[in-house]
């Protein structure tokens, strides 16, 4: 019989270092240098920071606020608190898993 106790960080410390790597992620390792270095250094880090502080973070409060509440994978979370369009929230779950998948297999080849 399987257990329905989730796994939890035992820090604070440890969930923003699991955080910080999984957002960093193989391409901005060997990316970032590369982009910084033959497009014009400054100017692509600020607007490397801007885009940072202006999609990537809200983003990120978002799939963590909807994952904590949900409590589940991205297709219960999402049926959890859409309550109005299950099918939606179904087929945006889907998305997202795919994607990460699709994401996953572009850094394994």
């Amino acid at each position: 019989m399987a257990s329905s106790d989730r796994g939890q960080f035992s820090s604070r410390f440890g969930f923003i270092m699991a955080a910080a790597g999984s957002a960093v992620g193989l391409g901005n390792v060997w990316g970032f240098p590369t982009q910084t270095a033959s497009n014009g250094g400054a100017a692509f880090l600020l607007i490397y920071l801007l885009m940072m502080a202006l999609l990537a973070f809200p983003m990120l409060v978002a799939e963590l606020t909807i994952g904590r509440y949900g409590q589940s994978n991205p297709i219960g979370s999402l049926r959890k608190i859409w309550t109005n369009n299950r099918l939606l929230a179904v087929l945006f779950g889907t998305t997202a898993m795919l994607t990460a998948s699709m994401i996953l297999s572009f850094y394994a080849s």
